[in-house]
C-alpha cells in the first residue's frame, strides 16, 4: 500500500511538471495513470482542462465535461461550472456543424 501511495505522489508531481513545461501529452498520460490508482480532484480537473482546450489530446468537450463532473463530485465546485460550460459548448458545436451542412 505504501508503494502505491509513493507512486501516486510521484506521478502527480510528474504530471504537474509536464503541465508547467507545456508537455501536455505527457501530462494527459500521467493523469490518466494516476486516476487508475485512485480518484484525485486536481488530476480530474486538470484532465478536464486539457480535453477542453485540446492540449495533449484532441479537443473533446464531452470528455472534458466527464472529468469536470468527476472533479465536482470529489469536491471542486468550480469544476461543476466548467462541466456545464463544456456541455453547452458541445451542444453549440454540434448545432454549428449541423447548420454548416
Amino acid at each position: 500500500m505504501r508503494r502505491i501511495n509513493e507512486d501516486f505522489k510521484r506521478s502527480i508531481t510528474v504530471a504537474d511538471a509536464a503541465m508547467d513545461k507545456g508537455d501536455y501529452s505527457l501530462a494527459v498520460d500521467t493523469y490518466q495513470r494516476v486516476l487508475k490508482l485512485e480518484p484525485n480532484t486536481d488530476a480530474q480537473y486538470n484532465l478536464g482542462s486539457l480535453y477542453a482546450q485540446g492540449k495533449g489530446v484532441a479537443e473533446n468537450f464531452m470528455e472534458a465535461a466527464y472529468w469536470f463532473h468527476k472533479s465536482e463530485i470529489t469536491g471542486d465546485e468550480q469544476a461543476g461550472k466548467l462541466r456545464l460550460k463544456c456541455t453547452s459548448d458541445f451542444v453549440h458545436q454540434g448545432l454549428v456543424c449541423v447548420k454548416d451542412r
